[in-house]
């Protein structure tokens, strides 16, 4: 009415990462669309740190390559270098799960599809905080060519970390079909041919920087 202030819808309230730590194990299409309407970008962000830290300590635990005595190194490298990962990774997971989710007549756009990822990662993270129990009993040698035996310890912890990943692995579906509006085949196969297409542009960027050392 003439006089009167115009009103505006007040803005969504940011849904904090510990709301949707409650919900995505069992809803994970509502916790898509609570970040959504939150923080999704510090949201995304926060995944992104912890799973780059994560995902350097599984690698060279993996891997175990670095000289005795070097341990302390690999958790500086996961702590400080761990996160650059995590954001790249994001930055390229989401165009690409974007450019095929719409080639396969979805709706999402990068945001959406880095929401979804960073929704589908969380059960992973479960394993981040059991690093530090493990790494004080079975020492910063595990990093190293001297590692320790893989004792039933060792073993449960990777079965456990392979679990999590599996249950990531299908909530990160899900979470694509819900951004992408489109059917969880799809999604499936949105998420098999991203990791083609990834494996693809790692194959033509060592081909490029091969190309660039010969020359």
């Amino acid at each position: 009415m003439p006089g009167q202030a115009p009103r505006y819808a007040p803005r969504p309230r940011p849904v904090p990462a510990r709301s949707a730590w409650r919900t995505v194990w069992l809803e994970p299409r509502r916790t898509v669309h609570q970040v959504l309407r939150g923080d999704a970008a510090g949201f995304v962000i926060l995944m992104a740190w912890l799973a780059g830290v994560l995902e350097v300590l599984q690698t060279q635990a993996l891997r175990s390559s670095m000289r005795p005595h070097w341990g302390p190194f690999a958790v500086f490298i996961a702590v400080f270098m761990g996160p650059l990962v995590g954001f790249a990774y994001f930055e390229t997971a989401g165009a690409v799960a974007k450019g095929v989710g719409r080639m396969l007549g979805g709706v999402g756009d990068v945001s959406d599809t880095r929401v979804a990822l960073a929704c589908g990662t969380m059960p992973e993270l479960l394993a981040l905080p059991f690093w530090a129990p493990v790494l004080a009993v079975y020492g910063l040698e595990m990093f190293t060519t001297a590692r320790p035996p893989r004792t039933d310890g060792v073993l449960i912890f990777a079965a456990l970390q392979i679990l999590l990943w599996l249950w990531a692995l299908g909530l990160r579906v899900v979470c694509l079909a819900e951004v992408h509006e489109f059917s969880i085949p799809r999604a499936l196969l949105t998420v098999v041919l991203s990791w083609v297409a990834g494996i693809g542009l790692v194959i033509a960027l060592v081909a490029v920087l091969a190309g660039m050392a010969g020359s």
